[in-house]
């Protein structure tokens, strides 16, 4: 139930309503069609984002169709950068790193790490291990408990987990025999590329990637369900069954409980995180557009902006509305409700906590 005693109004009309479990004042960054209200106020757009923007630890980063990068802190301190193409895929790092934007470039395909004052740290050559074959990153992600960045790579068959932890272990490619009887050729782990291969029938690339909080493991639609890979293995775990909304996939972990939800038809499907069993399934009450796990309970926000409350083994309550939800990194849900005056008007609309 959300704890409205607690509830904030930023801006006339806008309520951003945490849970109980939310500290007094949490910080969110909510952005609509006009800009971004964060912590220090509000900021217009510089330019229209053609995509929604991603939070990173205490900064909003969007890129604009010139195109270039903008990073907005906590301070309301903006910074801009001019890129050298759109970026086929990008991610926030997961510790305030920086950020990383994958690029087509004449030369070929690259993933650069910029850090908080937009400088260049890295350079990653999207190449497959011999160096002969490239190929774009289509999605990256951030993967915080691991201290490193996902990607994507259908072109080569993989996924990458690129480390930035300075204290990373070495990475082991296999290239001589045996790792074990000390015959492999071992890469720095700190900005080393760990590359899940996935070259075998059946096993194709996730267009999309998306981390568990504490799993070694990230999962993401391929045709025919979800894939879910061990990033420790550096292999496919199992695909589980699931179909997908003409809006998108509804999906969301829920460590109450360890279970994976993935939508099959008009249900709700649980797994378990163990030996990927179906478990709870629930019925949907509407046709979604996303879906998070608080706790016990799941939230589901419907096509209409609709919001509703539910849980396995209940029914689904209807809670008002939502133009986004998003998760505090306590796993407290907060929800962004309707601007004045911005209801009918194009743009990009979104809530990310900031911290």
């Amino acid at each position: 139930m959300i704890d409205r005693r607690h509830a904030l109004a930023w801006t006339a009309g806008l309520a951003l309503q945490p849970s109980l479990a939310s500290p007094p004042a949490p910080a969110w960054w909510r952005w609509g069609p006009g800009g971004v209200q964060g912590p220090a106020g509000f900021h217009p757009w510089p330019a229209p984002p053609p995509a929604s923007p991603q939070a990173g630890a205490g900064a909003l980063w969007w890129w604009d169709a010139s195109p270039a990068l903008h990073r907005l802190a906590l301070d309301g301190t903006h910074r801009q950068r001019a890129l050298p193409a759109a970026p086929s895929a990008w991610a926030p790092a997961p510790r305030g790193e920086g950020v990383a934007l994958a690029f087509d470039l004449a030369h070929g395909p690259e993933l650069w790490l910029l850090d908080p004052l937009l400088a260049e740290a890295h350079r990653w050559p999207l190449r497959d291990l011999a160096g002969r074959q490239a190929a774009i990153a289509t999605h990256l992600v951030a993967h915080e408990a691991r201290r490193s960045l996902l990607a994507a790579v259908p072109g080569l068959g993989e996924v990458w987990e690129l480390s930035l932890d300075p204290e990373a272990p070495h990475v082991f490619d296999g290239l001589v025999h045996d790792h074990r009887m000390g015959e492999a050729i071992a890469r720095p782990g700190h900005f080393g590329v760990r590359r899940v291969p996935l070259r075998e029938r059946g096993e194709a690339v996730p267009s999309q990637l998306h981390g568990a909080p504490g799993r070694p493991w990230v999962y993401g639609p391929v045709p025919g369900g979800v894939a879910v890979l061990n990033l420790d293995v550096r292999r496919r775990l199992v695909t589980l069954p699931a179909s997908f909304a003409p809006t998108g996939a509804l999906h969301a972990w829920q460590p109450d409980g360890g279970w994976l939800w993935l939508q099959q038809g008009a249900r709700l499907q649980a797994f378990d995180a163990q030996r990927w069993r179906p478990g709870p399934d629930l019925p949907l009450p509407a046709e979604g557009v996303q879906l998070l796990a608080e706790g016990p309970r799941l939230w589901l926000r419907d096509a209409g902006d609709g919001l509703w409350r539910g849980a396995a083994g209940g029914d689904w309550l209807r809670q008002g509305t939502a133009r986004a939800m998003a998760l505090a990194p306590n796993g407290a849900l907060g929800t962004f409700g309707t601007v004045p005056g911005e209801e009918g008007a194009a743009g990009p609309v979104g809530l990310q906590p900031a911290w």
